[in-house]
């Protein structure tokens, strides 16, 4: 389907077989992105088996997902479009999904404002050549068994953090920040057990 969805009620999407895909479509003579779904406060969005993409002309400013009440992605992926693919004021909850290939100016491919969980789930190729890289995170977010890797930002990389954080058996690898650090920028409280922080370069900062 195409178009921009606000959802004010609970609502799951689950996909069928074949490629089963919510689309934004960029509006004439807009130069930002069309998001593709807004989740209203006291709204669950479940969404299992799907792809979000937003399209465009020009990959500048954007978010495709808006979240504001509770948002499960599951067994999905958010692919390419606008540099922030969820932007989340809620609660999040990523399990077995992809979040790759944003690209243009602006935030991290993951913003965190609220409360979120990222569970064996992959983070990847993102650039954003004004912002940040993979995920930022300003309140409490939790990483468990995933992957941040091959993230360019204009600031951070991979991961940074103004909130509380912990990240779990994961890895953050291969990320490349431009003036601040490459693979972890934490301003913040942060937890890292059993994980694998390497291959990231700044250069302005280390590591």
């Amino acid at each position: 389907c195409r178009g921009f969805l606000v959802v004010s009620k609970n609502l799951t999407l689950v996909g069928a077989k074949g490629d089963p895909t919510l689309l934004g479509r960029r509006d004439s003579g807009d130069e930002t992105y069309e998001r593709v779904m807004e989740v209203a406060s006291g709204a669950t969005v479940v969404m299992r088996g799907l792809t979000v993409r937003s399209i465009g002309v020009d990959r500048k400013e954007g978010i495709s997902i808006v979240n504001r009440g509770t948002r499960r992605l599951e067994d999905s992926r958010v692919d390419g479009g606008p540099p922030t693919a969820i932007w989340n004021h809620g609660t999040l909850r990523l399990t077995r999904s992809t979040v790759t290939g944003m690209s243009g100016r602006g935030n991290a491919a993951i913003v965190n404002s609220g409360s979120a969980t990222v569970a064996k789930s992959r983070n990847t190729d993102v650039y954003n050549s004004e912002g940040g890289g993979c995920v930022s995170n300003r309140r409490s977010m939790t990483i468990r068994n995933s992957v941040v890797s091959r993230c360019n930002g204009n600031f951070s990389g991979g991961i940074a953090n103004g909130g509380t954080m912990t990240i779990l058996n994961s890895e953050i690898t291969d990320n490349q920040g431009d003036y601040e650090a490459a693979g972890i920028e934490n301003g913040g409280r942060m937890t890292i057990i059993g994980s694998e922080v390497t291959g990231n370069v700044g250069w302005s900062k280390p590591g």
